[in-house]
């Protein structure tokens, strides 16, 4: 119950420096979206569900590159709405946002500095890459 009354969580990164993962991480966490593990191989668990969920499972699981069938098949793992593999640089995807619509604390450039007047470019911001229009 690490997380319990987290009701706002959207996004958590597991680190491969954690080996175990006990009952219920993210119980009651109705605002949880997407989980991102950097595991090589997926972390055994001891219990059927990494999760508990009240109704439909809304979570994506971002795993590294390559790994995307190993998760599929391992208990608990499997059972994420989606599983999506991430590059070796952690970025998922591109998407297109216009410039006046960029809110400066949460980007950065492509080498991690924060931005704070982003120009026409690709940038990072919530660990995807955007480009701004």
């Amino acid at each position: 119950y690490a997380f319990e009354g987290c009701a706002s969580l959207t996004s958590i990164t597991i680190p491969s420096s954690v080996t175990s993962i006990g009952n219920f991480l993210f119980e009651g966490l109705e605002s949880l979206t997407s989980v991102y593990v950097e595991w090589p191989t997926p972390l055994k668990l001891d219990f059927p569900l990494l999760f508990y969920w009240d109704g439909d499972n809304n979570i994506i699981l971002y795993v590294p590159k390559g790994t995307k069938a190993l998760y599929e098949a391992a208990e608990g793992w499997k059972d994420f709405k989606d599983i999506i593999e991430y590059g070796e640089d952690g970025i998922v995807g591109i998407t297109g946002i216009k410039e006046e619509s960029v809110n400066p604390a949460t980007i950065f450039n492509l080498s991690g500095q924060r931005v704070s007047h982003p120009r026409k470019g690709i940038y990072i911001q919530g660990g995807k890459k955007v480009l701004v229009k």
